[in-house]
């Protein structure tokens, strides 16, 4: 079995050898190179040629933001950012943004038996991300690395109704589910940026994240949301023009009654919070009401609930393979026939977009 190449970029010496020690851990994977900062990340990587980086954010000369940033644009590589946690919400999501496409919290120390827990998510992310073919990506202006203006998209002009983009005539839903994982902050953020202040109707949803980042995350959202987002709370009631997210390791379900439910439950195919669950409950309460939508991540979680919705009369999207940065979870929804459509992150927001047109 062919091994994993890896490099590692920190400037702590003391990072640098947990992480080593933390990789001899699996028996598929070489660390074949270090840097202490991004400039001399930039040198080794096309010598060493790795099939994963793994970079610190926060680096003198050159920090791991603008290391992304300059190799998704000069020699593209799946990147995993380990850093911790530090409040700074812009610059966490921002790198996402810019191509790395996971942000796992950095191990503190060499304790047992945290770091084993921690050596195994860092080492099962690796093994997934060596298997993604990334494509060079240009720098664009504008908030968080996105165009400031956005270009119409063809097929889809300002007035439309929403029944003849679709060609076909739809409810508005009384609720919509989404559900991403790696690569879904920047999907989300793409279709939050379509969606109306007066947004009619109620949105809830799940992101897989690294312990610690989900409040920096909603926080980033609001940042440039018209709807507000926010941690889903026990017995609260949806209410239109918000999203509601499930917080960290609880499962968020939908009752009839539109009050939200938060669950300890074991994990679903590994995911606590999972998607499956929360579109599960959309298909079971609302049927025919509920709108899914499926992004891009690694893994299956929520194709066969997004399938439950779809069987039941209710609409269901998923992200469209070109966009996605792990085709993981839209192409589970595409073998079992789950998706009613497949689109790009911004056509969704402006198909969503349209409920409040209608």
């Amino acid at each position: 079995m062919k091994k994993i190449r890896v490099v590692l970029v920190d400037d702590s010496p003391v990072a640098l050898f947990v992480l080593k020690k933390l990789l001899a851990r699996s028996d598929h994977i070489d660390v074949v190179g270090t840097a202490s900062d991004g400039r001399q990340a930039l040198a080794l990587i096309p010598m060493a040629d790795p099939d994963v980086v793994c970079t610190d954010l926060h680096m003198p000369e050159m920090d791991g933001l603008e290391l992304t940033r300059r190799l998704m644009e000069e020699f593209p590589k799946p990147i995993m950012v380990l850093s911790a946690v530090d409040g700074n919400a812009e610059r966490t999501f921002q790198v996402l943004q810019a191509g790395a496409l996971e942000f796992v919290e950095k191990p503190a120390g060499l304790a047992e038996p945290e770091l084993k827990d921690k050596a195994k998510e860092i080492i099962d992310k690796i093994s997934i991300l060596a298997g993604v073919k990334v494509f060079r990506k240009r720098r664009q202006a504008g908030l968080a690395g996105l165009p400031t203006v956005l270009s119409p998209l063809p097929g889809f002009a300002p007035a439309m109704g929403i029944g003849q983009v679709l060609g076909q005539t739809l409810a508005t839903p009384a609720v919509i589910g989404i559900g991403a994982s790696t690569g879904g902050p920047t999907a989300f953020s793409e279709i939050l940026r379509e969606i109306p202040a007066d947004y009619p109707v109620p949105i809830v949803a799940v992101q897989h994240m690294a312990a610690g980042f989900m409040s920096a995350f909603v926080h980033h959202l609001n940042g440039f949301s018209r709807i507000e987002a926010k941690l889903a709370e026990e017995g609260e009631k949806i209410r239109p023009g918000r999203l509601y997210f499930a917080p960290e390791d609880y499962h968020l379900e939908v009752e009839r009654s539109g009050c939200l439910r938060l669950s300890g439950a074991p994990p679903l195919e590994g995911h606590r919070p999972s998607v499956g669950v929360l579109l599960a409950s959309l298909g079971r309460h609302f049927a025919a009401e509920s709108w899914g939508v499926l992004l891009t991540g690694m893994g299956k979680d929520g194709a066969a609930a997004l399938k439950t919705i779809r069987n039941t009369g209710g609409f269901t999207v998923a992200q469209e393979e070109a966009s996605c940065a792990v085709y993981g979870m839209p192409g589970e929804a595409e073998k079992l026939g789950a998706a009613c459509r497949f689109m790009a992150p911004r056509a969704i927001g402006k198909l969503l977009a349209g409920l409040a047109r209608r």
